[in-house]
């Protein structure tokens, strides 16, 4: 992984195992065609605290845990490789630090993705308002 033009972050070819990498405003990460960002086994941010959790599902209650997380961003974009869940799992993680999301968004503008998920199609980030 490098910095490129101000504001890339290069990933060439190859396998990146990483967990809850915090995302930014004015970011692009440029993932070469055989780059893959992956969930790891362990590591991952504790879910933060949330009022509402005996309301709603886990994955819904807490956006800390995800491969890739970031809130009140703008202008970010995944262009290029894959990005994957690896280790990650769904539900209620029952108190291990392993993450439940591959990407979470909380208030996000201009936030989007080229990149190609399992199904090889290019896909918009979801992002929450509040």
């Amino acid at each position: 992984m490098q910095r490129g033009r101000r504001g890339d972050i290069v990933f060439p070819a190859g396998t990146y195992v990483a967990a809850s990498i915090h995302l930014k405003s004015n970011i692009r990460f440029m993932l070469d065609k055989d780059a893959v960002i992956t969930g790891a086994d362990h590591g991952y941010d504790a879910p933060e605290p949330n009022a509402f959790d005996k309301y709603q599902d886990y994955g819904h209650s807490h956006f800390h845990n995800a491969l890739m997380w970031g809130e009140n961003i703008e202008n970010f974009a995944i262009v290029g490789g894959r990005v994957n869940g690896g280790h990650i799992i769904t539900g209620d993680p029952k108190g291990r630090d392993i993450g439940d999301k591959v990407v979470s968004i909380r208030v996000g503008k201009t936030c989007s993705s080229g990149c190609h998920p399992r199904n090889r199609r290019p896909f918009r980030l979801p992002t929450q308002r509040l």
